[in-house]
């Protein structure tokens, strides 16, 4: 379970663990950050590698995919 991450240069530190699942070969975990935001994290469990999946904004009820790694 992720404690922090860093996204570009700002390191956010997981206040919250709202909800983790399995996929075949991943593991998913939905966060909320010390900045009010809500991420979905994706751990590819073979490779170790972490990546940004969802991104949703504290002021906002939209969810915006992301592509790209955290």
């Amino acid at each position: 379970m992720p404690r922090r991450f860093r996204l570009n240069a700002r390191e956010i530190e997981v206040i919250d663990n709202l909800d983790q699942w399995h996929g075949p070969h991943d593991r998913y975990f939905k966060v909320k950050g010390d900045d009010g935001h809500l991420y979905i994290l994706r751990l590819d469990e073979s490779r170790k590698e972490w990546e940004l999946t969802m991104f949703q904004s504290a002021q906002s009820d939209a969810v915006q995919p992301i592509s790209g790694q955290a």
